[in-house]
């Protein structure tokens, strides 16, 4: 028969600290110990797991291991339901709460979060982890707001608003710097359009090409 292999109070492995290493289990026989891990918590695990170096932890490093995964790469673990801590950073949101709150069936868990502009909002995790919620709305609301004649983007200088809409998005009146006068999307031009389609200043055609009219074509 082998010999047991006991451990001794206050030897060290891992996180884990021995309080006591000589428990025989009454289920399987094996010989357990108790341990307080770093991060307070109490367990009691097989000694040949921890002498073996199978369990270092209570379960916390597997957490903590497992969140630096998921904001490393938060897209990649969309479906993964793994706590937040307070002050985790998602775009302008900050974690104010790490306590989920359920909502709805399935994994809805929503964080108390606030805004670097000084609002507190409710945000779903999941929306969070993917970055398709990345403050608490003031974002959209300065992609709306209006824009003043003078106001310059690249080679173009907006003169005036135009009365029209698409939805919520509006259109400026706009000079270029070949002379060019043109209509602009105002959501286009603050997200880093700066000229028109075929301006002999840049050749650039935009993202799609097709982000400003020319006067030419559709103002005559």
């Amino acid at each position: 028969m082998a010999k047991r292999i006991y451990l001794h109070e206050g030897e060290s492995y891992g996180r884990l600290t021995v309080v006591r290493g000589d428990i025989i289990s009454p289920d399987t026989g094996k010989t357990m110990a108790q341990c307080v891990c770093s991060c307070g918590n109490e367990v009691t695990k097989s000694v040949s797991d921890i002498r073996r170096g199978n369990i270092s932890s209570c379960g916390c490093y597997q957490k903590e291991a497992a969140r630096k995964r998921l904001l490393s790469n938060p897209k990649r673990y969309t479906n993964t339901i793994i706590e937040m801590s307070v002050g985790d950073v998602f775009g302008y949101l900050t974690v104010i709460d790490e306590t989920p709150i359920k909502r709805g069936v399935g994994k809805n868990f929503y964080y108390r979060c606030l805004c670097i502009c000084g609002k507190k909002v409710t945000a779903q995790g999941t929306a969070l982890r993917k970055g398709t919620q990345k403050s608490c709305g003031c974002i959209r609301e300065s992609l709306r707001k209006d824009m003043n004649a003078g106001d310059k983007y690249g080679t173009l200088t907006i003169l005036s608003k135009i009365p029209k809409k698409q939805g919520r998005r509006l259109f400026y009146k706009c000079v270029c710097e070949c002379g060019m006068k043109v209509e602009a999307d105002g959501s286009r031009l603050r997200r880093g359009q700066k000229s028109h389609d075929g301006c002999i200043l840049v050749d650039n055609r935009g993202r799609d090409g097709k982000f400003i009219k020319r006067d030419d074509e559709l103002m005559r």
